[in-house]
């Protein structure tokens, strides 16, 4: 009897082998294991992008793999419990991830970002993975994608109301609002240039590595977290996931070169 399962490491590797000639999108989630304020686990970043795999996969009916749950981050190391690894490293690491289930049939992916560090990497890694296996990869990050659908969602956060509305909707038990603290004001760092969520000039974006300017000693900043809830997070994950089981059956329709390496 079939197992009625959308996680990979539930199967036998005969199930794996056979589920793969049905449909070939493996859902990979990214996460991250950093300060998200005084209320928040460190995994925030994973238990989302776990989350979020898991329902696109039973929705798309694919297969979504286990959680990686580390990134990069070095802005948050003087947080304790703070884990990030060298982006090089994890370059490689993605790689051979991908790389296994590619040997094995699987065809297109779809990562799911659950932190804003691991973009730029993962990105190199979805590019090493269409040149060496022909394999089709999807990235998205949530805060950045949900606000595009639903305006009013703006997710402009870390660890403050919106991520904080996720946890709640998902594991609200590792969630204590009793603990939630407001996030500093954004630092100025000259006339034209301030640091909150992001680095502005003249109030456009820019890129700039100075997160540390805006953390504050609790470990999250952006939107503040007090009146976080779970039917907020609800509605936040379900705007995502339904565009990713949409972006699936379109991803399943891309013709791809075969007999890759």
């Amino acid at each position: 009897m079939k197992k009625r399962t959308a996680l990979a490491a539930e199967l036998s590797w005969t199930e794996f082998e056979e589920k793969m000639k049905e449909h070939d999108l493996i859902i990979i989630p990214i996460g991250m294991l950093e300060s998200h304020g005084t209320h928040n686990p460190l995994g925030v970043d994973t238990i989302i992008a776990e989350y979020l795999a898991n329902k696109i996969a039973e929705r798309a009916g694919a297969l979504a793999s286990p959680v990686f749950p580390y990134g990069y981050g070095p802005e948050g190391r003087r947080f304790p419990g703070q884990v990030s690894l060298d982006p090089q490293l994890l370059r490689k690491i993605w790689y051979a991830y991908g790389a296994s289930y590619a040997r094995h049939g699987g065809r297109r992916f779809m990562f799911i970002n659950g932190h804003g560090g691991n973009s730029g990497i993962l990105r190199m890694t979805a590019s090493d993975l269409w040149r060496d296996y022909g394999v089709l990869c999807s990235i998205s990050e949530w805060w950045v994608l949900v606000p595009q659908i639903a305006k009013e969602l703006d997710c402009a956060d870390h660890g403050g109301l919106y991520e904080t509305s996720c946890v709640l909707a998902i594991r609200p038990d590792l969630v204590a609002m009793d603990q939630a603290r407001p996030p500093v004001p954004d630092a100025y760092l000259s006339r034209d240039i301030h640091s909150g969520h992001a680095v502005t000039y003249k109030d456009l974006p820019v890129f700039a590595a100075v997160d540390d300017y805006s953390m504050g000693r609790a470990g999250n900043l952006g939107n503040p977290p007090e009146k976080a809830s779970a039917e907020l997070g609800k509605k936040v994950l379900e705007v995502y996931i339904d565009y990713h089981a949409g972006l699936a059956g379109e991803m399943r329709k891309v013709e791809l070169q075969k007999d890759k390496p």
